[in-house]
């Protein structure tokens, strides 16, 4: 059931990708619904992956995967932190 759902949703937000190949990249198709899905989609994704392969996902996000907005959603929606401790969003550090 996940390879279809991904499948679904590779076709509906990776826009740049061809379907096929972007399901090799499950974590960027997930962080993508996450981002920008549907109410829909998004209660598809947690009905069918648990709250810790989430978090996993959410935690190894790369920069500019996800809006500022998504990013304190997803913090608050799966308990990781309250509003007040809501890691930055993943950056590019200048040395």
């Amino acid at each position: 059931m996940q390879k279809q759902l991904l499948l679904k949703f590779a076709k509906k937000y990776m826009w740049s990708d061809n379907a096929q190949e972007a399901i090799k990249y499950p974590n960027k198709i997930i962080l993508k619904v996450m981002d920008i899905g549907t109410f829909e989609d998004v209660q598809l994704l947690l009905k069918n992956f648990e709250k810790d392969f989430l978090i996993g996902i959410l935690q190894k996000a790369q920069i500019g995967s996800m809006r500022v907005k998504s990013w304190y959603h997803w913090h608050l929606v799966l308990k990781i932190c309250d509003y007040k401790n809501i890691p930055a969003l993943p950056s590019k550090r200048i040395y």
